[in-house]
């Protein structure tokens, strides 16, 4: 499932939900405080939050093989890493755009199976590799 980016240079493209930590939050927290902003439902964590799916490391590479000056569209970070978990939402509360708390960054949510996965120019962040890499996790049973 990705949710559609309702703002930002990014607008329309598919993205996970997520987003930065607080300095006081615990990976755990953030990661229910950005559901609850963007999509405006709970979850239940599949993978504990102590022990996540699979971590990624992005560095946008230049031709030569160094990493570029900035980080991409949206962001002066040269570096991001991304903590990855599997959850379970519940669809019949989803609220985008209706938040009180800043849910407009989602205008929607995309589901999609290995099978039709949209093209790699349609997610924002280069995110279409975290979508590779739970499917092949689904397929070894994790």
């Amino acid at each position: 499932m990705a949710i559609v980016r309702n703002t930002g240079p990014l607008k329309g493209k598919f993205c996970s939900v997520g987003g930065r930590i607080l300095l006081e939050e615990s990976a755990e927290s953030s990661l229910r405080r950005h559901f609850k902003t963007d999509l405006g439902t709970e979850i239940a964590f599949i993978t504990p939050w102590d022990r996540p799916a699979f971590f990624h490391q992005f560095m946008r590479p230049h031709e030569d093989g160094n990493v570029l000056p900035d980080f991409g569209i949206e962001s002066e970070r040269r570096h991001a890493v991304s903590v990855i978990y599997l959850v379970k939402i519940n669809e019949k509360n989803m609220i985008y755009g209706q938040t009180a708390s800043g849910g407009q960054e989602a205008s929607g949510v995309k589901w999609f199976s290995e099978d039709s996965m949209p093209r790699d120019d349609e997610f924002g962040y280069g995110q279409e590799v975290y979508y590779k890499k739970s499917f092949r996790l689904c397929d070894l049973g994790l």
